[in-house]
């Protein structure tokens, strides 16, 4: 909260003397701007140290909350955190992006898994993830391959939402896209002043209801589509961040730095296809209709919604490859368990089936072993 987006959001929240702000920064000594504030506005402040990257940080967090809340609990909790990185699907340092993960998906899980103690104390009970319609697959032509690790990684934030919703219904979680600002990772080119962009997300988190739990809002109030594997039994609020940073970067930068090293053979070779294995529970459109004791489950969701972000980046830099994600159903494997209603062999049956029969008019899209498609 020390600059662009989240300073504002503080400095409009505090002209109303009814509101006590908690804003949250890296090194608190240095935010000055932030600082500055207490002297000017009408509210109370308090500043307390976080580094979302830093898991101890996090954790350490209540300690500090505990007596400026005390008994009264926290309305609304808002994730603001974001770094970014320069890079495309085939041309990526797997541990910067590793990196971006820890600071976009992880870290805010972790804060609202610590924090949600207060929100069950508070009134309004509303967390609001600040996403980028660069994690909509839908709409992520806008800066076609580049931003790779960002889009990914705001991918999983909005299946972090969707997930916080399924498993804590009274709660409001949605996602949030601020717009293109002006702040210095959105450069001084960008359309929207930061007071014009907070205006609109601070009237989207007061007014949502719970019937707006789980969206991806823009910060006019529109609605935005949504879009080697190991998985975890775990949920949106008990997720361990360090086995969540264990599933993406194997079901993730794994098979992103796969794809990269292996790029100047595709490019050699006559079809030229990538296939990466995904999930109908990556899906965010699909959710609703998996079973309540598996649409619980955070982590793996989490990682293979990015997983498909990741599919279309490879599609956009590369339209001479066939790139497709592709959800080899309920499978009998020691994942999958006995239950499942698919033998291997039936599975991938219909998967060669799929890759090999697959065009360049498929490419980064999302298909089911029988060639059905997924909605992201």
């Amino acid at each position: 909260a020390s600059r662009g987006i989240g300073l504002e959001i503080v400095r409009q929240l505090l002209e109303s003397p009814d509101n006590l702000v908690v804003a949250a920064c890296r090194t608190p000594d240095k935010a000055t701007a932030l600082s500055a504030l207490k002297d000017t506005v009408k509210g109370t402040l308090h500043i307390v140290q976080l580094d979302t990257s830093d898991f101890d940080s996090v954790r350490a967090l209540p300690a500090q909350l505990e007596p400026i809340l005390g008994s009264t609990g926290l309305d609304y909790l808002i994730n603001n955190a974001g770094i970014g990185a320069d890079d495309t699907a085939f041309k990526f340092d797997p541990e910067k992006m590793l990196t971006v993960f820890r600071t976009n998906t992880i870290g805010p899980a972790l804060v609202s898994q610590v924090t949600l103690p207060f929100l069950e104390k508070g009134t309004a009970k509303k967390i609001l993830h600040v996403s980028s319609t660069l994690g909509s697959i839908a709409s992520s032509d806008e800066w076609g391959a580049h931003g790779a690790s960002y889009s990914m990684s705001k991918s999983a934030l909005n299946m972090l939402t969707y997930k916080q919703k399924a498993e804590r219904p009274d709660l409001i979680a949605i996602t949030l896209c601020p717009g293109w600002v002006k702040t210095d990772m959105g450069t001084q080119a960008a359309k929207l002043e930061p007071a014009e962009s907070v205006a609109g997300i601070l009237k989207v988190i007061t007014t949502a209801t719970k019937e707006d739990s789980g969206k991806y809002i823009r910060y006019n109030g529109e609605i935005i589509p949504c879009n080697a594997g190991i998985w975890i039994h775990d949920t949106a609020f008990t997720l361990d961040p360090d086995a969540l940073l264990t599933l993406v970067r194997t079901n993730v930068a794994g098979p992103a730095l796969l794809a990269q090293v292996v790029l100047p053979l595709l490019a050699a070779a006559p079809t030229k296809k990538v296939l990466h294995i995904s999930s109908t529970g990556g899906s965010i459109g699909s959710v609703a209709q998996i079973p309540r004791e598996f649409a619980r489950l955070a982590s793996y969701p989490i990682s293979k919604a990015a997983l498909n972000m990741l599919v279309c980046k490879q599609s956009v830099e590369r339209p001479d490859l066939t790139v497709i994600a592709l959800c080899p159903g309920w499978v009998q494997t020691d994942m999958g368990g006995e239950g499942a209603v698919l033998t291997p062999e039936e599975s991938v049956a219909g998967i060669i089936k799929v890759i090999t029969t697959a065009t360049k008019e498929e490419s980064g899209k999302f298909l089911r072993y029988d060639g059905a498609s997924v909605p992201w």
